[in-house]
C-alpha cells in the first residue's frame, strides 16, 4: 500500500525509542573522549580553535551510527576503545567539515563566523589537518581490519566531492549522476560508520552488509533532505544561508527535476544563463524549483532511501537498538536542519 501523503511528501510512521535506551549515555562518553583528544593538543590555539568547531553543536550522528550497530550486532556493552573510535568518526567528520568550507568559501558553519571566515584559511586548513591526526591517533589502536574500512571510505568520500567539483554549474547533469555523486561524498561515511559498529562487535559478514546498506540508504537520505533544505530550510535553523549551495554551482535534485519540466525549465534555464546567478536570481529559481514540483520529487525520493533504510532493520530482533534506529529514521525524515 502506498504511503500517506502530506503537504510535505510521503509520511513515515514513527517508532518512537523506549525509555532508558543507551544512545545518551553513550554520547556522553564520546563527549568525553572528543574532549581529551581536542585538548591533548600541544598548541593551545590548535585545542582553542578545535574546541570552537567540535562542542558549536551537531548530530553526533556517526558516532551514534556506529554505537547504535555495535548494540544490535554485540552481546556486552562497548569498551573504551569502541567508544574511542566512536570518537574518531567525528573528529574525521569535523575535518571534513573545515576543508569543505575553505574549498566552498563558506563563511557561516553552525549558526557561527566558519573557521575559515573568522581566522583565515590558512588556519582552517590546519585545523582541518589537526582533527585529521587526532582520527588516527583515535582509530589506530581498532586494528588493520577498521583502518583498511576507514580508509576505502575516505578514498570514496573524496571521489565524490571530486565528481561534485567537475559538475558545478553543469545543467546536464543526470539524476543517476547526481545519486552516485551523493552515494560516495555523503552515504558513504554512514555506510561506514554503521559496517564499523558491526565489525568491531564481532558481526559475521552478512550483518555487516546489513548494517553498512542501511547506512547507506540513510546516507542518500540525509543528502537529500540537505540539498531539499537548501531551497526551502529557515536560515535560522541551518545555521548558514539559503542557496549556498546553487549559488557555489552545485546542481541537485530540486533542480535537475525542475529543469525537466518543460515551461518551468526554460524559465529556470534563462535565470542560471549568467552562473553564478546573483541574490535575485537565486530567489526567483527558489520559486521556479518548487512550483516545478523539484521540491516534492526530492522529498518523495528521500522518503523512498528512509523506507529501505526501515526495510533492513526488519530482520534484527526488537530492542533497544533497533528500537533507536527506527526512532532515528523518522527523526531524520522531520529534520529542519
Amino acid at each position: 500500500m502506498a504511503p500517506p501523503v502530506s503537504a510535505r511528501g510521503p509520511v513515515l510512521t514513527p517508532a518512537p525509542g523506549p525509555e532508558g535506551a543507551p544512545g545518551n549515555q553513550d554520547l556522553e562518553r564520546v563527549e568525553d573522549f572528543l574532549r581529551r583528544a581536542i585538548g591533548a593538543a600541544g598548541n593551545r590555539q590548535a585545542a582553542a580553535l578545535g574546541r570552537e568547531l567540535a562542542f558549536a553543536g551537531g548530530k553526533r550522528l556517526r558516532p551514534r551510527l556506529f554505537l547504535l550497530s555495535f548494540r544490535a550486532s554485540a552481546s556486552f556493552d562497548p569498551p573504551p576503545h569502541v567508544y574511542r573510535l566512536a570518537a574518531a568518526l567525528e573528529l574525521l567528520h569535523l575535518a571534513t567539515l573545515v576543508h569543505d568550507d575553505v574549498i566552498d568559501g563558506a563563511t557561516v558553519r553552525r549558526s557561527r563566523p566558519s573557521l575559515n571566515a573568522m581566522h583565515g584559511e590558512r588556519a582552517a586548513v590546519l585545523i582541518g589537518d589537526f582533527f585529521f591526526s587526532q582520527f588516527l591517533q583515535a582509530a589506530a589502536p581498532s586494528g588493520p581490519r577498521a583502518l583498511a574500512l576507514l580508509s576505502a571510505t575516505i578514498s570514496r568520500m573524496v571521489e565524490g566531492e571530486l565528481e561534485q567539483a567537475r559538475h558545478r554549474f553543469d545543467l546536464s547533469l543526470s539524476e543517476a549522476q547526481y545519486l552516485r555523486i551523493i552515494a560516495k561524498k555523503t552515504a558513504a561515511f554512514l555506510a561506514a560508520a554503521c559496517e564499523l559498529g558491526a565489525l568491531v562487535a564481532g558481526a559475521g559478514q552478512k550483518e555487516r552488509r546489513l548494517f553498512q546498506r542501511f547506512g547507506r540508504y540513510l546516507g542518500c537520505a540525509f543528502q537529500l533532505q540537505d540539498d531539499i533544505l537548501d531551497y526551502v530550510g529557515d536560515p535560522l535553523l541551518l545555521g548558514k544561508p539559503r542557496g549556498s549551495d546553487l549559488a557555489e554551482g552545485v546542481v541537485t535534485l530540486p533542480l535537475i527535476y525542475a529543469l525537466k519540466c518543460g515551461r518551468r525549465a526554460a524559465r529556470v534555464r534563462s535565470l542560471l544563463a549568467g552562473f553564478p546567478p546573483g541574490p535575485g536570481e537565486l530567489e526567483a529559481v527558489r520559486v521556479e524549483v518548487e512550483k516545478a514540483g523539484g521540491i516534492a520529487y526530492a522529498r518523495a525520493r528521500a522518503n523512498e532511501f528512509l523506507r529501505r533504510a526501515l526495510a533492513e532493520l526488519t530482520v534484527l530482533p526488537p530492542g533497544p537498538a533497533r528500537a533507536e534506529f527506527e526512532g532515528l529514521v523518522w527523526s531524520l525524515e522531520r529534520r529542519e536542519k
